[in-house]
């Protein structure tokens, strides 16, 4: 049988809009049917479940997980996915479906992988809700950007619901072997860091290194230690008079003109027109 639909809406976005800003193209609130399940190869998007009463079951990287009241989870829309009631107590649905750049990155950040999370004040999930259905009811001038300010509010909401544990885990726990190398590498920027060097400052193997930094900074042990350089060059062009030269020596860089591009592939400026630019707003 088809669920109660409490409320549904849809939205499209301003052309190109979805490239570059977050947005909301579907929403709604549901009591579902006992044996009403969605089950689907792909989708655009990202789903957002909240689970207000009930309980209910998702499918989503190839595991399944039950969710409960009070428990909200993000479905991978790109892969096969699917999710339904608990026969005996069909859940009631909070849903929104998000479009946008970085989605699924952020959606790693967030969660582990489709594991659903308690939230720790559920009131503020439900009242985002009530927010963003509201918008969606006054379909007012400047939709797009406020969509986008409320989808920025939900992330920010999620960062901080979720339950200590998934925090510490995901966010604050390092592991002492990785602490070691950052902080080696804080100290001492300008010395040569190979990563055989950085796997045996932190005790590891190289491959364990690169276990280590994929899992806790998501990215690789090099480009980690590259985006570390260009920020302390970010911080001493910006805070110093010192010779851009000299500057590229601190930061572990041979000679300027590798810095220079370095600098310039990750910011958009060179170091000089960075400095200018900075030096402006004093």
């Amino acid at each position: 049988m088809p669920p109660n639909l409490l409320r549904s809406y849809q939205h499209l976005a301003a052309p190109d809009w979805k490239r570059y800003f977050h947005t909301v193209s579907r929403a709604g609130h549901l009591h579902a049917s006992a044996d009403y399940v969605v089950k689907r190869p792909c989708c655009t998007g990202q789903d957002i479940l909240f689970c207000v009463e009930g309980a209910g079951w998702v499918e989503s990287l190839g595991k399944r997980h039950r969710v409960t009241a009070g428990q909200l989870v993000w479905l991978a829309n790109e892969r096969t996915h699917a999710h339904g009631p608990d026969s005996h107590r069909p859940w009631e649905l909070l849903w929104v479906r998000l479009e946008g750049p970085g989605l699924i990155r952020l959606r790693t950040l967030l969660f582990d992988e489709g594991t659903p999370i308690a939230i720790k004040n559920p009131k503020e999930i439900a009242d985002w809700f009530t927010r963003l259905f509201l918008l969606l009811e006054e379909k007012m001038p400047g939709m797009d950007i406020r969509l986008h300010q409320l989808t920025g509010e939900l992330f920010c909401l999620m960062g901080n619901c979720v339950s200590a544990q998934t925090v510490q885990e995901a966010w604050l726990s390092f592991p002492d072997s990785l602490l070691r190398i950052i902080r080696a590498i804080r100290l001492h920027p300008e010395e040569k860091w190979s990563a055989i060097r950085m796997a045996v400052t932190g005790g590891v193997s190289p491959s364990q290194l690169r276990k280590l930094t994929a899992r806790h900074l998501h990215m690789s042990p090099q480009q980690w230690l590259v985006r570390e350089r260009i920020a302390l060059g970010q911080n001493l062009l910006a805070e110093s008079e010192n010779p851009v030269g000299e500057i590229a020596t601190r930061c572990g860089y041979g000679d300027i003109y590798h810095f220079s591009r370095e600098f310039k592939r990750h910011t958009g400026l060179s170091p000089r027109a960075f400095r200018l630019s900075e030096k402006s707003y004093k």
